[in-house]
């Protein structure tokens, strides 16, 4: 079995946890059944951390402990305060678990608590994946430390199954392929998640509107105006997103196409498929040891890679090399 443990146990875990549960183990919509050579049926979530007081504790089999607390507290948690373990308390839990991956799925802004995390995996000999929009696998001081372990690593900013920036992606791609070139586009994101509500703090808004922006001028050939961005937190919409997309084209006889999109899509169902990937990868990748960030990880599954590709490209070479 392949170890799991996840740095936040919120939306994103609960759906990968949902669907291991199922019976068959991911009856409901697996993407890629093999990854690396390993099924769904191949993973155990072993452990979670959280700040949220009232998650931790014992859910059905897996215990939830307290996190790292490095930063500003999340916005949703405020109110009531926060569970934080001192990184002595931390490391000695996650050696405890012996875990063979660890994901971190904290919420938007905890940046220097995504670091220590990454620090104590390499030291532990654990192979660490980002999905949150720090910049780690980036970082070239971590980088080293797990090159220097011989750990794989991945990140950062996961990008949904079919969230607003791959589809985003996916219409440019689709319209140059058609001999269309876009000219201008924007991309409004409106979510009620805890996720949503951090994201929307300034410094964290404008973080991730740098990181959509730059994921979608990928797939252009030539630097076009485009905005990418969360705009608001709406909180009855709960888990739930709802993405606007504006494109405008440039066609025959210089004629205008103008697309307008409107798009909902549920966060944790979105992420789960990309989760379960990028867990499976980063087991193969240390069987077969390698380390540091592989470029063809990073590509398909975050928004913010090391190094950026067409969302085209980046799937199928990584379908090339790790959907065995």
């Amino acid at each position: 079995m392949i170890r799991v443990v996840f740095f936040g146990a919120g939306n994103s875990a609960e759906a990968v946890i949902k669907v291991l549960k199922s019976k068959p183990p991911g009856a409901n919509g697996i993407w890629h059944p093999k990854v690396g050579g390993f099924g769904i049926e191949d993973l155990n979530v072993v452990g979670m951390f959280d700040l949220d007081p009232k998650k931790v504790g014992k859910v059905g089999s897996i215990q939830i402990h307290p996190g790292l607390e490095l930063d500003e507290p999340p916005e949703h948690l405020r109110p009531g305060g926060i569970a934080k373990s001192t990184e002595t308390e931390f490391r000695k839990l996650l050696e405890k678990m012996q875990p063979d991956v660890a994901v971190n799925l904290s919420s938007s802004g905890q940046r220097e608590s995504a670091k220590a995390y990454a620090r104590i995996c390499s030291e532990l000999g654990i192979p660490y994946a980002n999905a949150t929009s720090a910049p780690v696998a980036q970082d070239e001081q971590i980088r080293v430390l797990f090159e220097k372990s011989g750990l794989p690593l991945a990140g950062d900013d996961l990008m949904s199954q079919l969230g607003g920036t791959v589809l985003h992606r996916g219409l440019i791609d689709f319209l140059r392929s058609r001999g269309v070139s876009v000219t201008r586009s924007y991309q409004l994101d409106v979510g009620g998640s805890s996720d949503t509500l951090n994201t929307i703090r300034e410094d964290v808004r404008a973080q991730k509107r740098e990181i959509k922006s730059r994921a979608i001028a990928s797939e252009l050939e030539t630097p076009v105006e485009t905005v990418a961005g969360t705009t608001d937190f709406v909180e009855f919409l709960g888990t739930r997103r709802t993405v606007y997309l504006w494109l405008e084209a440039m066609g025959p006889l210089n004629e205008p196409f103008t697309l307008d999109v409107f798009f909902k899509s549920s966060d944790p169902a979105n992420g789960m498929n990309i989760v379960l990937d990028v867990i499976r990868a980063l087991h193969f990748d240390r069987k077969r040891g390698k380390s540091g960030p592989s470029d063809t990880l990073c590509s398909y599954a975050f928004k913010n890679p090391p190094g950026i590709k067409s969302s085209r490209l980046a799937l199928e070479q990584f379908e090339s090399e790790y959907v065995l």
